[in-house]
């Protein structure tokens, strides 16, 4: 199945003049962790690790990926034609470096340029260069194989209370608009899900064990643009936004509303942008490229932030101890699993107060597992 995959996408390789085809398995906000309809790494090679990189080309595919997954991949991989490159090995290369061995000087290696950033643009293009390759963007190649792919998340959103957060969403920006006004900046685009969340106090379930949504941030001196999809801002919070000055448009409208807006000096972090958003914005527009203000912001926790995550980690702590006593009394029983085990963490973590879902899948490994 995953060969026939591969090559179906050869075939839509040839037809687009595309010699090789780099798969991030990230979403159009370089996310770690993306909702089914980006987990395109997983579905063209079937490796499941959360991080790596596939490569294919008219007569090869590679998957690169780090120590955690060595035995991992080695196992999905098995049944298929791709071959393992085990990151930070000895005479392991890079994928570029793999890439200039295999084809030929001119060659045209592409990627889509909605999962692609910036940052990741100007990097392979410079070192394509040194080996007389050349790199360009493309619509998402996979959409034309992937016959039952999954549509775009669009689960409800959820206002974070005040009480968790210890700063308004009001606050927020008006601390992002004091930086854009020392950086003369006229607008502000937040690609990034965790500072789009970080930033209006909301949370969502669009990806699995991470409270984001799929959107775009838009910001000025005077006006806030939320593109997100249709039906997931609920009623009483739309009104709820409104009257914060945020006003919510379509995540597929962004193209077209952007060519309403006055163009000027914008910044799109190069780390978080993707290329394809950064195509919407012409050259009418003046393009700076700092990194997401709302990155630093984030990370230096006020006293209500690190109050939630003490109080957080006590109730861990404590479904922990139930867990461990539990797993102390049925074990002699011999009926366990790795599975049931899980399962039952996650039962007792369900059990404390606020509970809204775990923040990763539990990984638990045993006797020929325990590697992992």
């Amino acid at each position: 199945m995953i060969n026939d995959r591969i090559n179906k996408l050869r075939k839509v390789m040839k037809k687009e003049g595309v010699d090789a085809y780099i798969i991030s398995g990230s979403d159009p906000h370089m996310s770690e962790y993306t909702a089914e309809r980006w987990a395109t790494r997983k579905w063209i090679s079937g490796f499941t690790g959360s991080a790596g990189l596939v490569v294919v080309t008219a007569d090869k595919a590679g998957l690169w990926t780090d120590s955690r997954y060595f035995l991992q991949a080695s196992a999905e991989l098995e049944q298929t034609e791709i071959i393992l490159f085990k990151v930070g090995l000895p005479d392991v290369p890079d994928y570029l470096e793999w890439l200039s061995e295999q084809l030929e000087s001119g060659s045209t290696i592409g990627s889509n340029v909605w999962t692609s950033s910036l940052e990741n643009k100007k990097d392979i293009e410079l070192k394509l260069s040194k080996y007389g390759l050349n790199y360009r963007g493309t619509e998402d190649l996979l959409d034309e194989v992937w016959e039952d792919r999954p549509g775009f998340p669009c689960r409800p959103v959820l206002n974070l209370d005040i009480k968790y957060s210890g700063s308004s969403r009001g606050k927020k920006l008006s601390d992002i608009r004091i930086w854009m006004e020392k950086e003369n900046l006229l607008w502000y685009l937040i690609s990034s899900l965790p500072d789009i969340a970080w930033t209006l106090n909301l949370r969502g379930r669009d990806i699995e064990f991470n409270p984001l949504f799929l959107s775009y941030l838009m910001i000025s001196k005077d006006k806030v643009f939320l593109y997100i999809n249709e039906g997931q801002i609920p009623p009483e919070l739309r009104d709820v936004l409104k009257s914060d000055g945020i006003e919510i448009k379509l995540y597929k409208e962004i193209a077209n509303h952007v060519k309403t807006l006055k163009p000027g000096r914008i910044n799109l972090a190069p780390e978080n942008t993707s290329i394809g958003a950064s195509n919407l914005f012409g050259s009418d527009w003046e393009a700076v490229h700092e990194k997401d203000i709302t990155t630093g912001m984030k990370a230096l926790k006020n006293a209500t932030e690190i109050n939630s995550i003490k109080n957080a980690m006590k109730k861990d702590g404590a479904a922990l101890v139930k867990f461990m006593i539990w797993l102390e009394e049925n074990w002699p029983k011999g009926q366990l699993t790795e599975l049931s085990i899980a399962e039952k963490l996650a039962d007792f973590r369900s059990q404390q107060d606020g509970f809204m879902g775990p923040g990763f899948s539990t990984i638990a490994g045993f006797n020929d597992h325990g590697a992992i």
